[in-house]
């Protein structure tokens, strides 16, 4: 099997996916268009989008395939193995290979580091609206704008947040708007009242600082001020006097719960090795009525789809870090990637289940720039090697060469000055 070279997408191919792609993954958050949710408008139109860009590699298949297809069936495969016995493990399985499925496939649309910024841009854009309905709307306990999920609100504006601080750093937004818009999403993710969102964006952070490769320690300590700023505020200011932070600053932490989701899962996996289920985790763990999954996706993985899944499943996402980890000190956007899927990562394990559609589509946008899918070139050379796809359609191009591998065939899109020969379809 051999691969096509991967070419930047023009301007308006990068806004309008990434405007897909963030009403895809945060659309749930917003009003219905129509009675119809933004999040299924968006994966309706998605789904074509990723149909072209899959077709553009043909006959080779694309890195994402390769990726997504096994992991998935995987999965969905134990649904003929153990039945879901119950409404809510069926609606699991279907969403399982028809919204998770395409945003996980969707993170083949980000094709540069242009492409990358455009996205995280337009997620911000929606993240700074949420955030400042909430604080407009907050009156107390947790916040929910336009009666959404705190903990997905939280999740939402935690993503931003990971962004914006990538952003900053890399100087890719000026101060006078990097300052007031962090202010505005830190208060915001305050008052959704949610502890695993705020754990992320600190794991993240201290992740982003750690492997950016310079003043490590000014980022580490500028972080933890932050940190203890933010504290100060929840503790002092009468804004936040009836937050749930405030509260649970009064009274402690407690983690009750998913101590429990720990001790009723074990007995199920050391029962049931070859897993319960798609949606059977609560029968078999003798759950409380209100709980349909243990809120870790390793728990839930290991429980419903058995140990050998379980391994895989972990060994997948090792992989990817480490892939990450590898690139990241030279690599801005395996930097990013890096942050934005370690804070997915802590929000699965703390209130995550199956069908956390971010997560996996950023499990899978960390493949892709593992295996240098997405390119990382300097955002003045984006028109101009667009411009020079245009020019190679209606040029000439040279055949792809027959004994090219993933490694080389990509990394021949490393330089803005070694795309003559190849294929720069123009999106």
């Amino acid at each position: 099997m051999k691969f096509s070279p991967v070419v930047p997408l023009s301007k308006f191919g990068r806004v309008t996916r990434s405007l897909i792609l963030v009403g895809m993954l945060v659309g749930n958050l917003f009003p219905t268009v129509g009675g119809i949710g933004i999040a299924l408008i968006s994966t309706v139109l998605a789904a074509p989008v990723v149909v072209y860009e899959l077709i553009r590699w043909l006959p080779r298949f694309h890195p994402v395939v390769l990726f997504v297809v096994p992991l998935f069936a995987i999965i969905a495969v134990h649904a003929w193995v153990v039945a879901p016995t119950s409404l809510y493990g069926q609606d699991k399985f279907e969403k399982w290979i028809t919204a998770t499925l395409i945003s996980a496939v969707a993170a083949c649309l980000i094709r540069d580091k242009a492409a990358l910024l455009t996205f995280t841009r337009a997620w911000l854009c929606a993240a700074l609206i949420l955030s400042a309905l909430s604080i407009a709307g907050f009156q107390g306990g947790r916040a929910e704008t336009f009666d959404s999920n705190p903990i997905w609100l939280g999740r939402a504006i935690s993503f931003a947040i990971i962004a914006i601080i990538w952003m900053m750093w890399q100087r890719h937004i000026r101060l006078v708007w990097a300052i007031p818009s962090v202010l505005i999403l830190a208060v915001g993710l305050i008052t959704t009242g949610s502890r695993g969102p705020l754990l992320s964006v600190a794991a993240a952070a201290i992740v982003m600082a750690l492997f950016s490769g310079r003043r490590r320690i000014a980022k580490v300590l500028a972080i933890s001020g932050a940190g203890g700023l933010a504290y100060w505020a929840v503790a002092e200011l009468p804004f936040f006097a009836e937050s749930r932070f405030k509260s649970l600053l009064s009274e402690g932490f407690s983690d009750q719960a998913r101590e429990m989701f720990w001790r009723i899962t074990l007995p199920v996996i050391e029962e049931y090795p070859g897993g319960v289920g798609f949606g059977n985790w609560a029968a078999h763990a003798h759950a409380p009525a209100q709980f349909f999954y243990p809120h870790n996706i390793f728990l839930e993985i290991f429980g419903e789809f058995g140990i050998i899944v379980g391994v895989i499943f972990v060994v997948v996402v090792l992989a990817v870090l480490l892939g990450l980890i590898r690139r990241s000190g030279k690599d801005p956007v395996a930097l990013v990637v890096l942050a934005l899927f370690v804070g997915e990562l802590v929000s699965v394990n703390v209130s995550g289940d199956l069908n956390a559609r971010t997560f996996f589509f950023m499990l899978t946008l960390g493949f892709l720039t593992a295996v240098r899918s997405v390119i990382s070139i300097p955002e003045d050379a984006d028109a101009d090697s667009a411009d020079a796809g245009a020019d190679s359609e209606t040029g000439s191009s040279t055949a792809h060469n027959p004994e090219s591998s993933l490694t080389s065939a990509v990394r021949t899109t490393d330089s803005p000055h070694r795309r003559s020969g190849e294929q720069t379809t123009k999106a």
